[in-house]
């Protein structure tokens, strides 16, 4: 019985081990295929490839190097306002959702003071969001409101794009922290077992011996005795 609480384990430990090395990665690499899939219809080669590409290195890194990840997606945001990125247009726009990829990841994996830096980096990367979704400018004068034939103007497009965004963002945030609550204490509890059974194992063997030391002593003075 120790032996298989020990290969569980081993098991349990080598599984988390390769979750957090692997799944940040790998989502990050669907990410930018499903996208370019998505769109290689309408160019040979899409239009937002540099866009697609930014935000999948963010959920790459998001295990690796969360700070960065956070990083990035804000500079993308700040890269959009300045049209050094291309803003998202009607068909694009589902891209943020991977401000919510790395909110999980974050949530799921990162310690503690990381995990609540995301929270103020998920509302400035949603406020950018709803501003260069929602604002029209001279060079992209057909925004949020035109694509969905809102009436209630590019302000107030932008603060529900925003707190919408936001709203998302928190959720993956906090569906990290309670599938990593679980990870944890499924974690625990199997290192609790098997330290358990192998003080049971130790407490046996002692016995073991101590009776084996008495058998011998209870030999050698029957021997001994005339």
């Amino acid at each position: 019985m120790e032996a298989t609480s020990r290969v569980i384990g081993r098991r349990t430990a080598l599984l988390l081990g390769a979750l957090r090395q692997a799944l940040a990665p790998l989502a990050g690499a669907l990410y930018l295929l499903l996208w370019i899939l998505a769109e290689v219809h309408r160019s040979d080669l899409p239009q937002n490839i540099e866009l697609f590409t930014l935000f999948a290195v963010a959920v790459g890194l998001s295990v690796w190097m969360p700070r960065t990840a956070m990083g990035l997606l804000l500079a993308i945001g700040f890269l959009q306002a300045l049209h050094l990125v291309r803003p998202p247009d009607e068909t694009t726009w589902p891209t943020a959702a991977a401000v919510a990829y790395v909110a999980f990841f974050v949530g799921l994996f990162g310690r503690s003071g990381t995990r609540w830096l995301a929270l103020p980096v998920i509302a400035v990367a949603s406020a950018t969001f709803g501003w260069v979704t929602a604002i029209p400018t001279a060079a992209e004068p057909d925004r949020w409101g035109s694509w969905v034939s809102s009436s209630l103007g590019p302000r107030h497009d932008a603060v529900l794009l925003a707190l919408s965004a936001f709203g998302v963002g928190v959720l993956a945030w906090l569906l990290g922290i309670g599938i990593g609550w679980i990870l944890g204490r499924v974690r625990l509890d199997v290192e609790k077992t098997s330290t358990a059974l192998e003080k049971a194992d130790l407490e046996l063997r002692l016995s073991e011996d101590r009776a084996r030391i008495s058998r011998d002593v209870h030999d050698s003075l029957a021997h001994s005795s005339p």
